[in-house]
């Protein structure tokens, strides 16, 4: 269906006098019509596949473009269920007031820890005069 055969395409004159009259004037016309051939079609099995190609990529644009919006629409429709049940979503949601000091633990942590003064002090381990490590004490 799709081929064409050799023999057609190195016709010497037109097949039909008539179908050349009707497309062509007699300006236009050359004066040998023997010597004119037809425009053999070419590439035509590459413009099918470009064809097939694009109508599979504007296929596959189409399906991208519906799954979106399908997701989108479940993502929203769980999104009001949480909603609906009173638990935070956004990150708006979950903002806290600050908590006052005499509760909060981290500042009991900050000023046991400002109590602190540790400093290093360099100590010789008895018998090994090459080594030495690090001692904590308090002032």
């Amino acid at each position: 269906m799709f081929r064409r055969s050799l023999a057609n395409l190195d016709v010497p004159a037109l097949q039909s006098a008539s179908m050349y009259d009707a497309l062509t004037t007699s300006a236009e016309r050359p004066a040998n019509t023997a010597q004119v051939r037809p425009v053999p079609v070419r590439y035509w099995w590459l413009k099918r596949i470009l064809f097939g190609c694009g109508v599979i990529l504007i296929g596959l644009v189409a399906l991208r473009i519906w799954w979106g919006w399908e997701a989108n629409r479940r993502l929203q429709a769980g999104i009001d269920g949480y909603i609906a049940a009173g638990e935070p979503v956004y990150p708006e949601d979950f903002d806290q007031s600050a908590v006052p000091d005499d509760q909060n633990a981290a500042k009991m942590y900050d000023d046991a820890a400002a109590a602190l003064l540790t400093t290093t002090k360099p100590a010789m381990i008895p018998g090994c005069t090459h080594l030495t490590h690090a001692v904590s004490y308090q002032e």
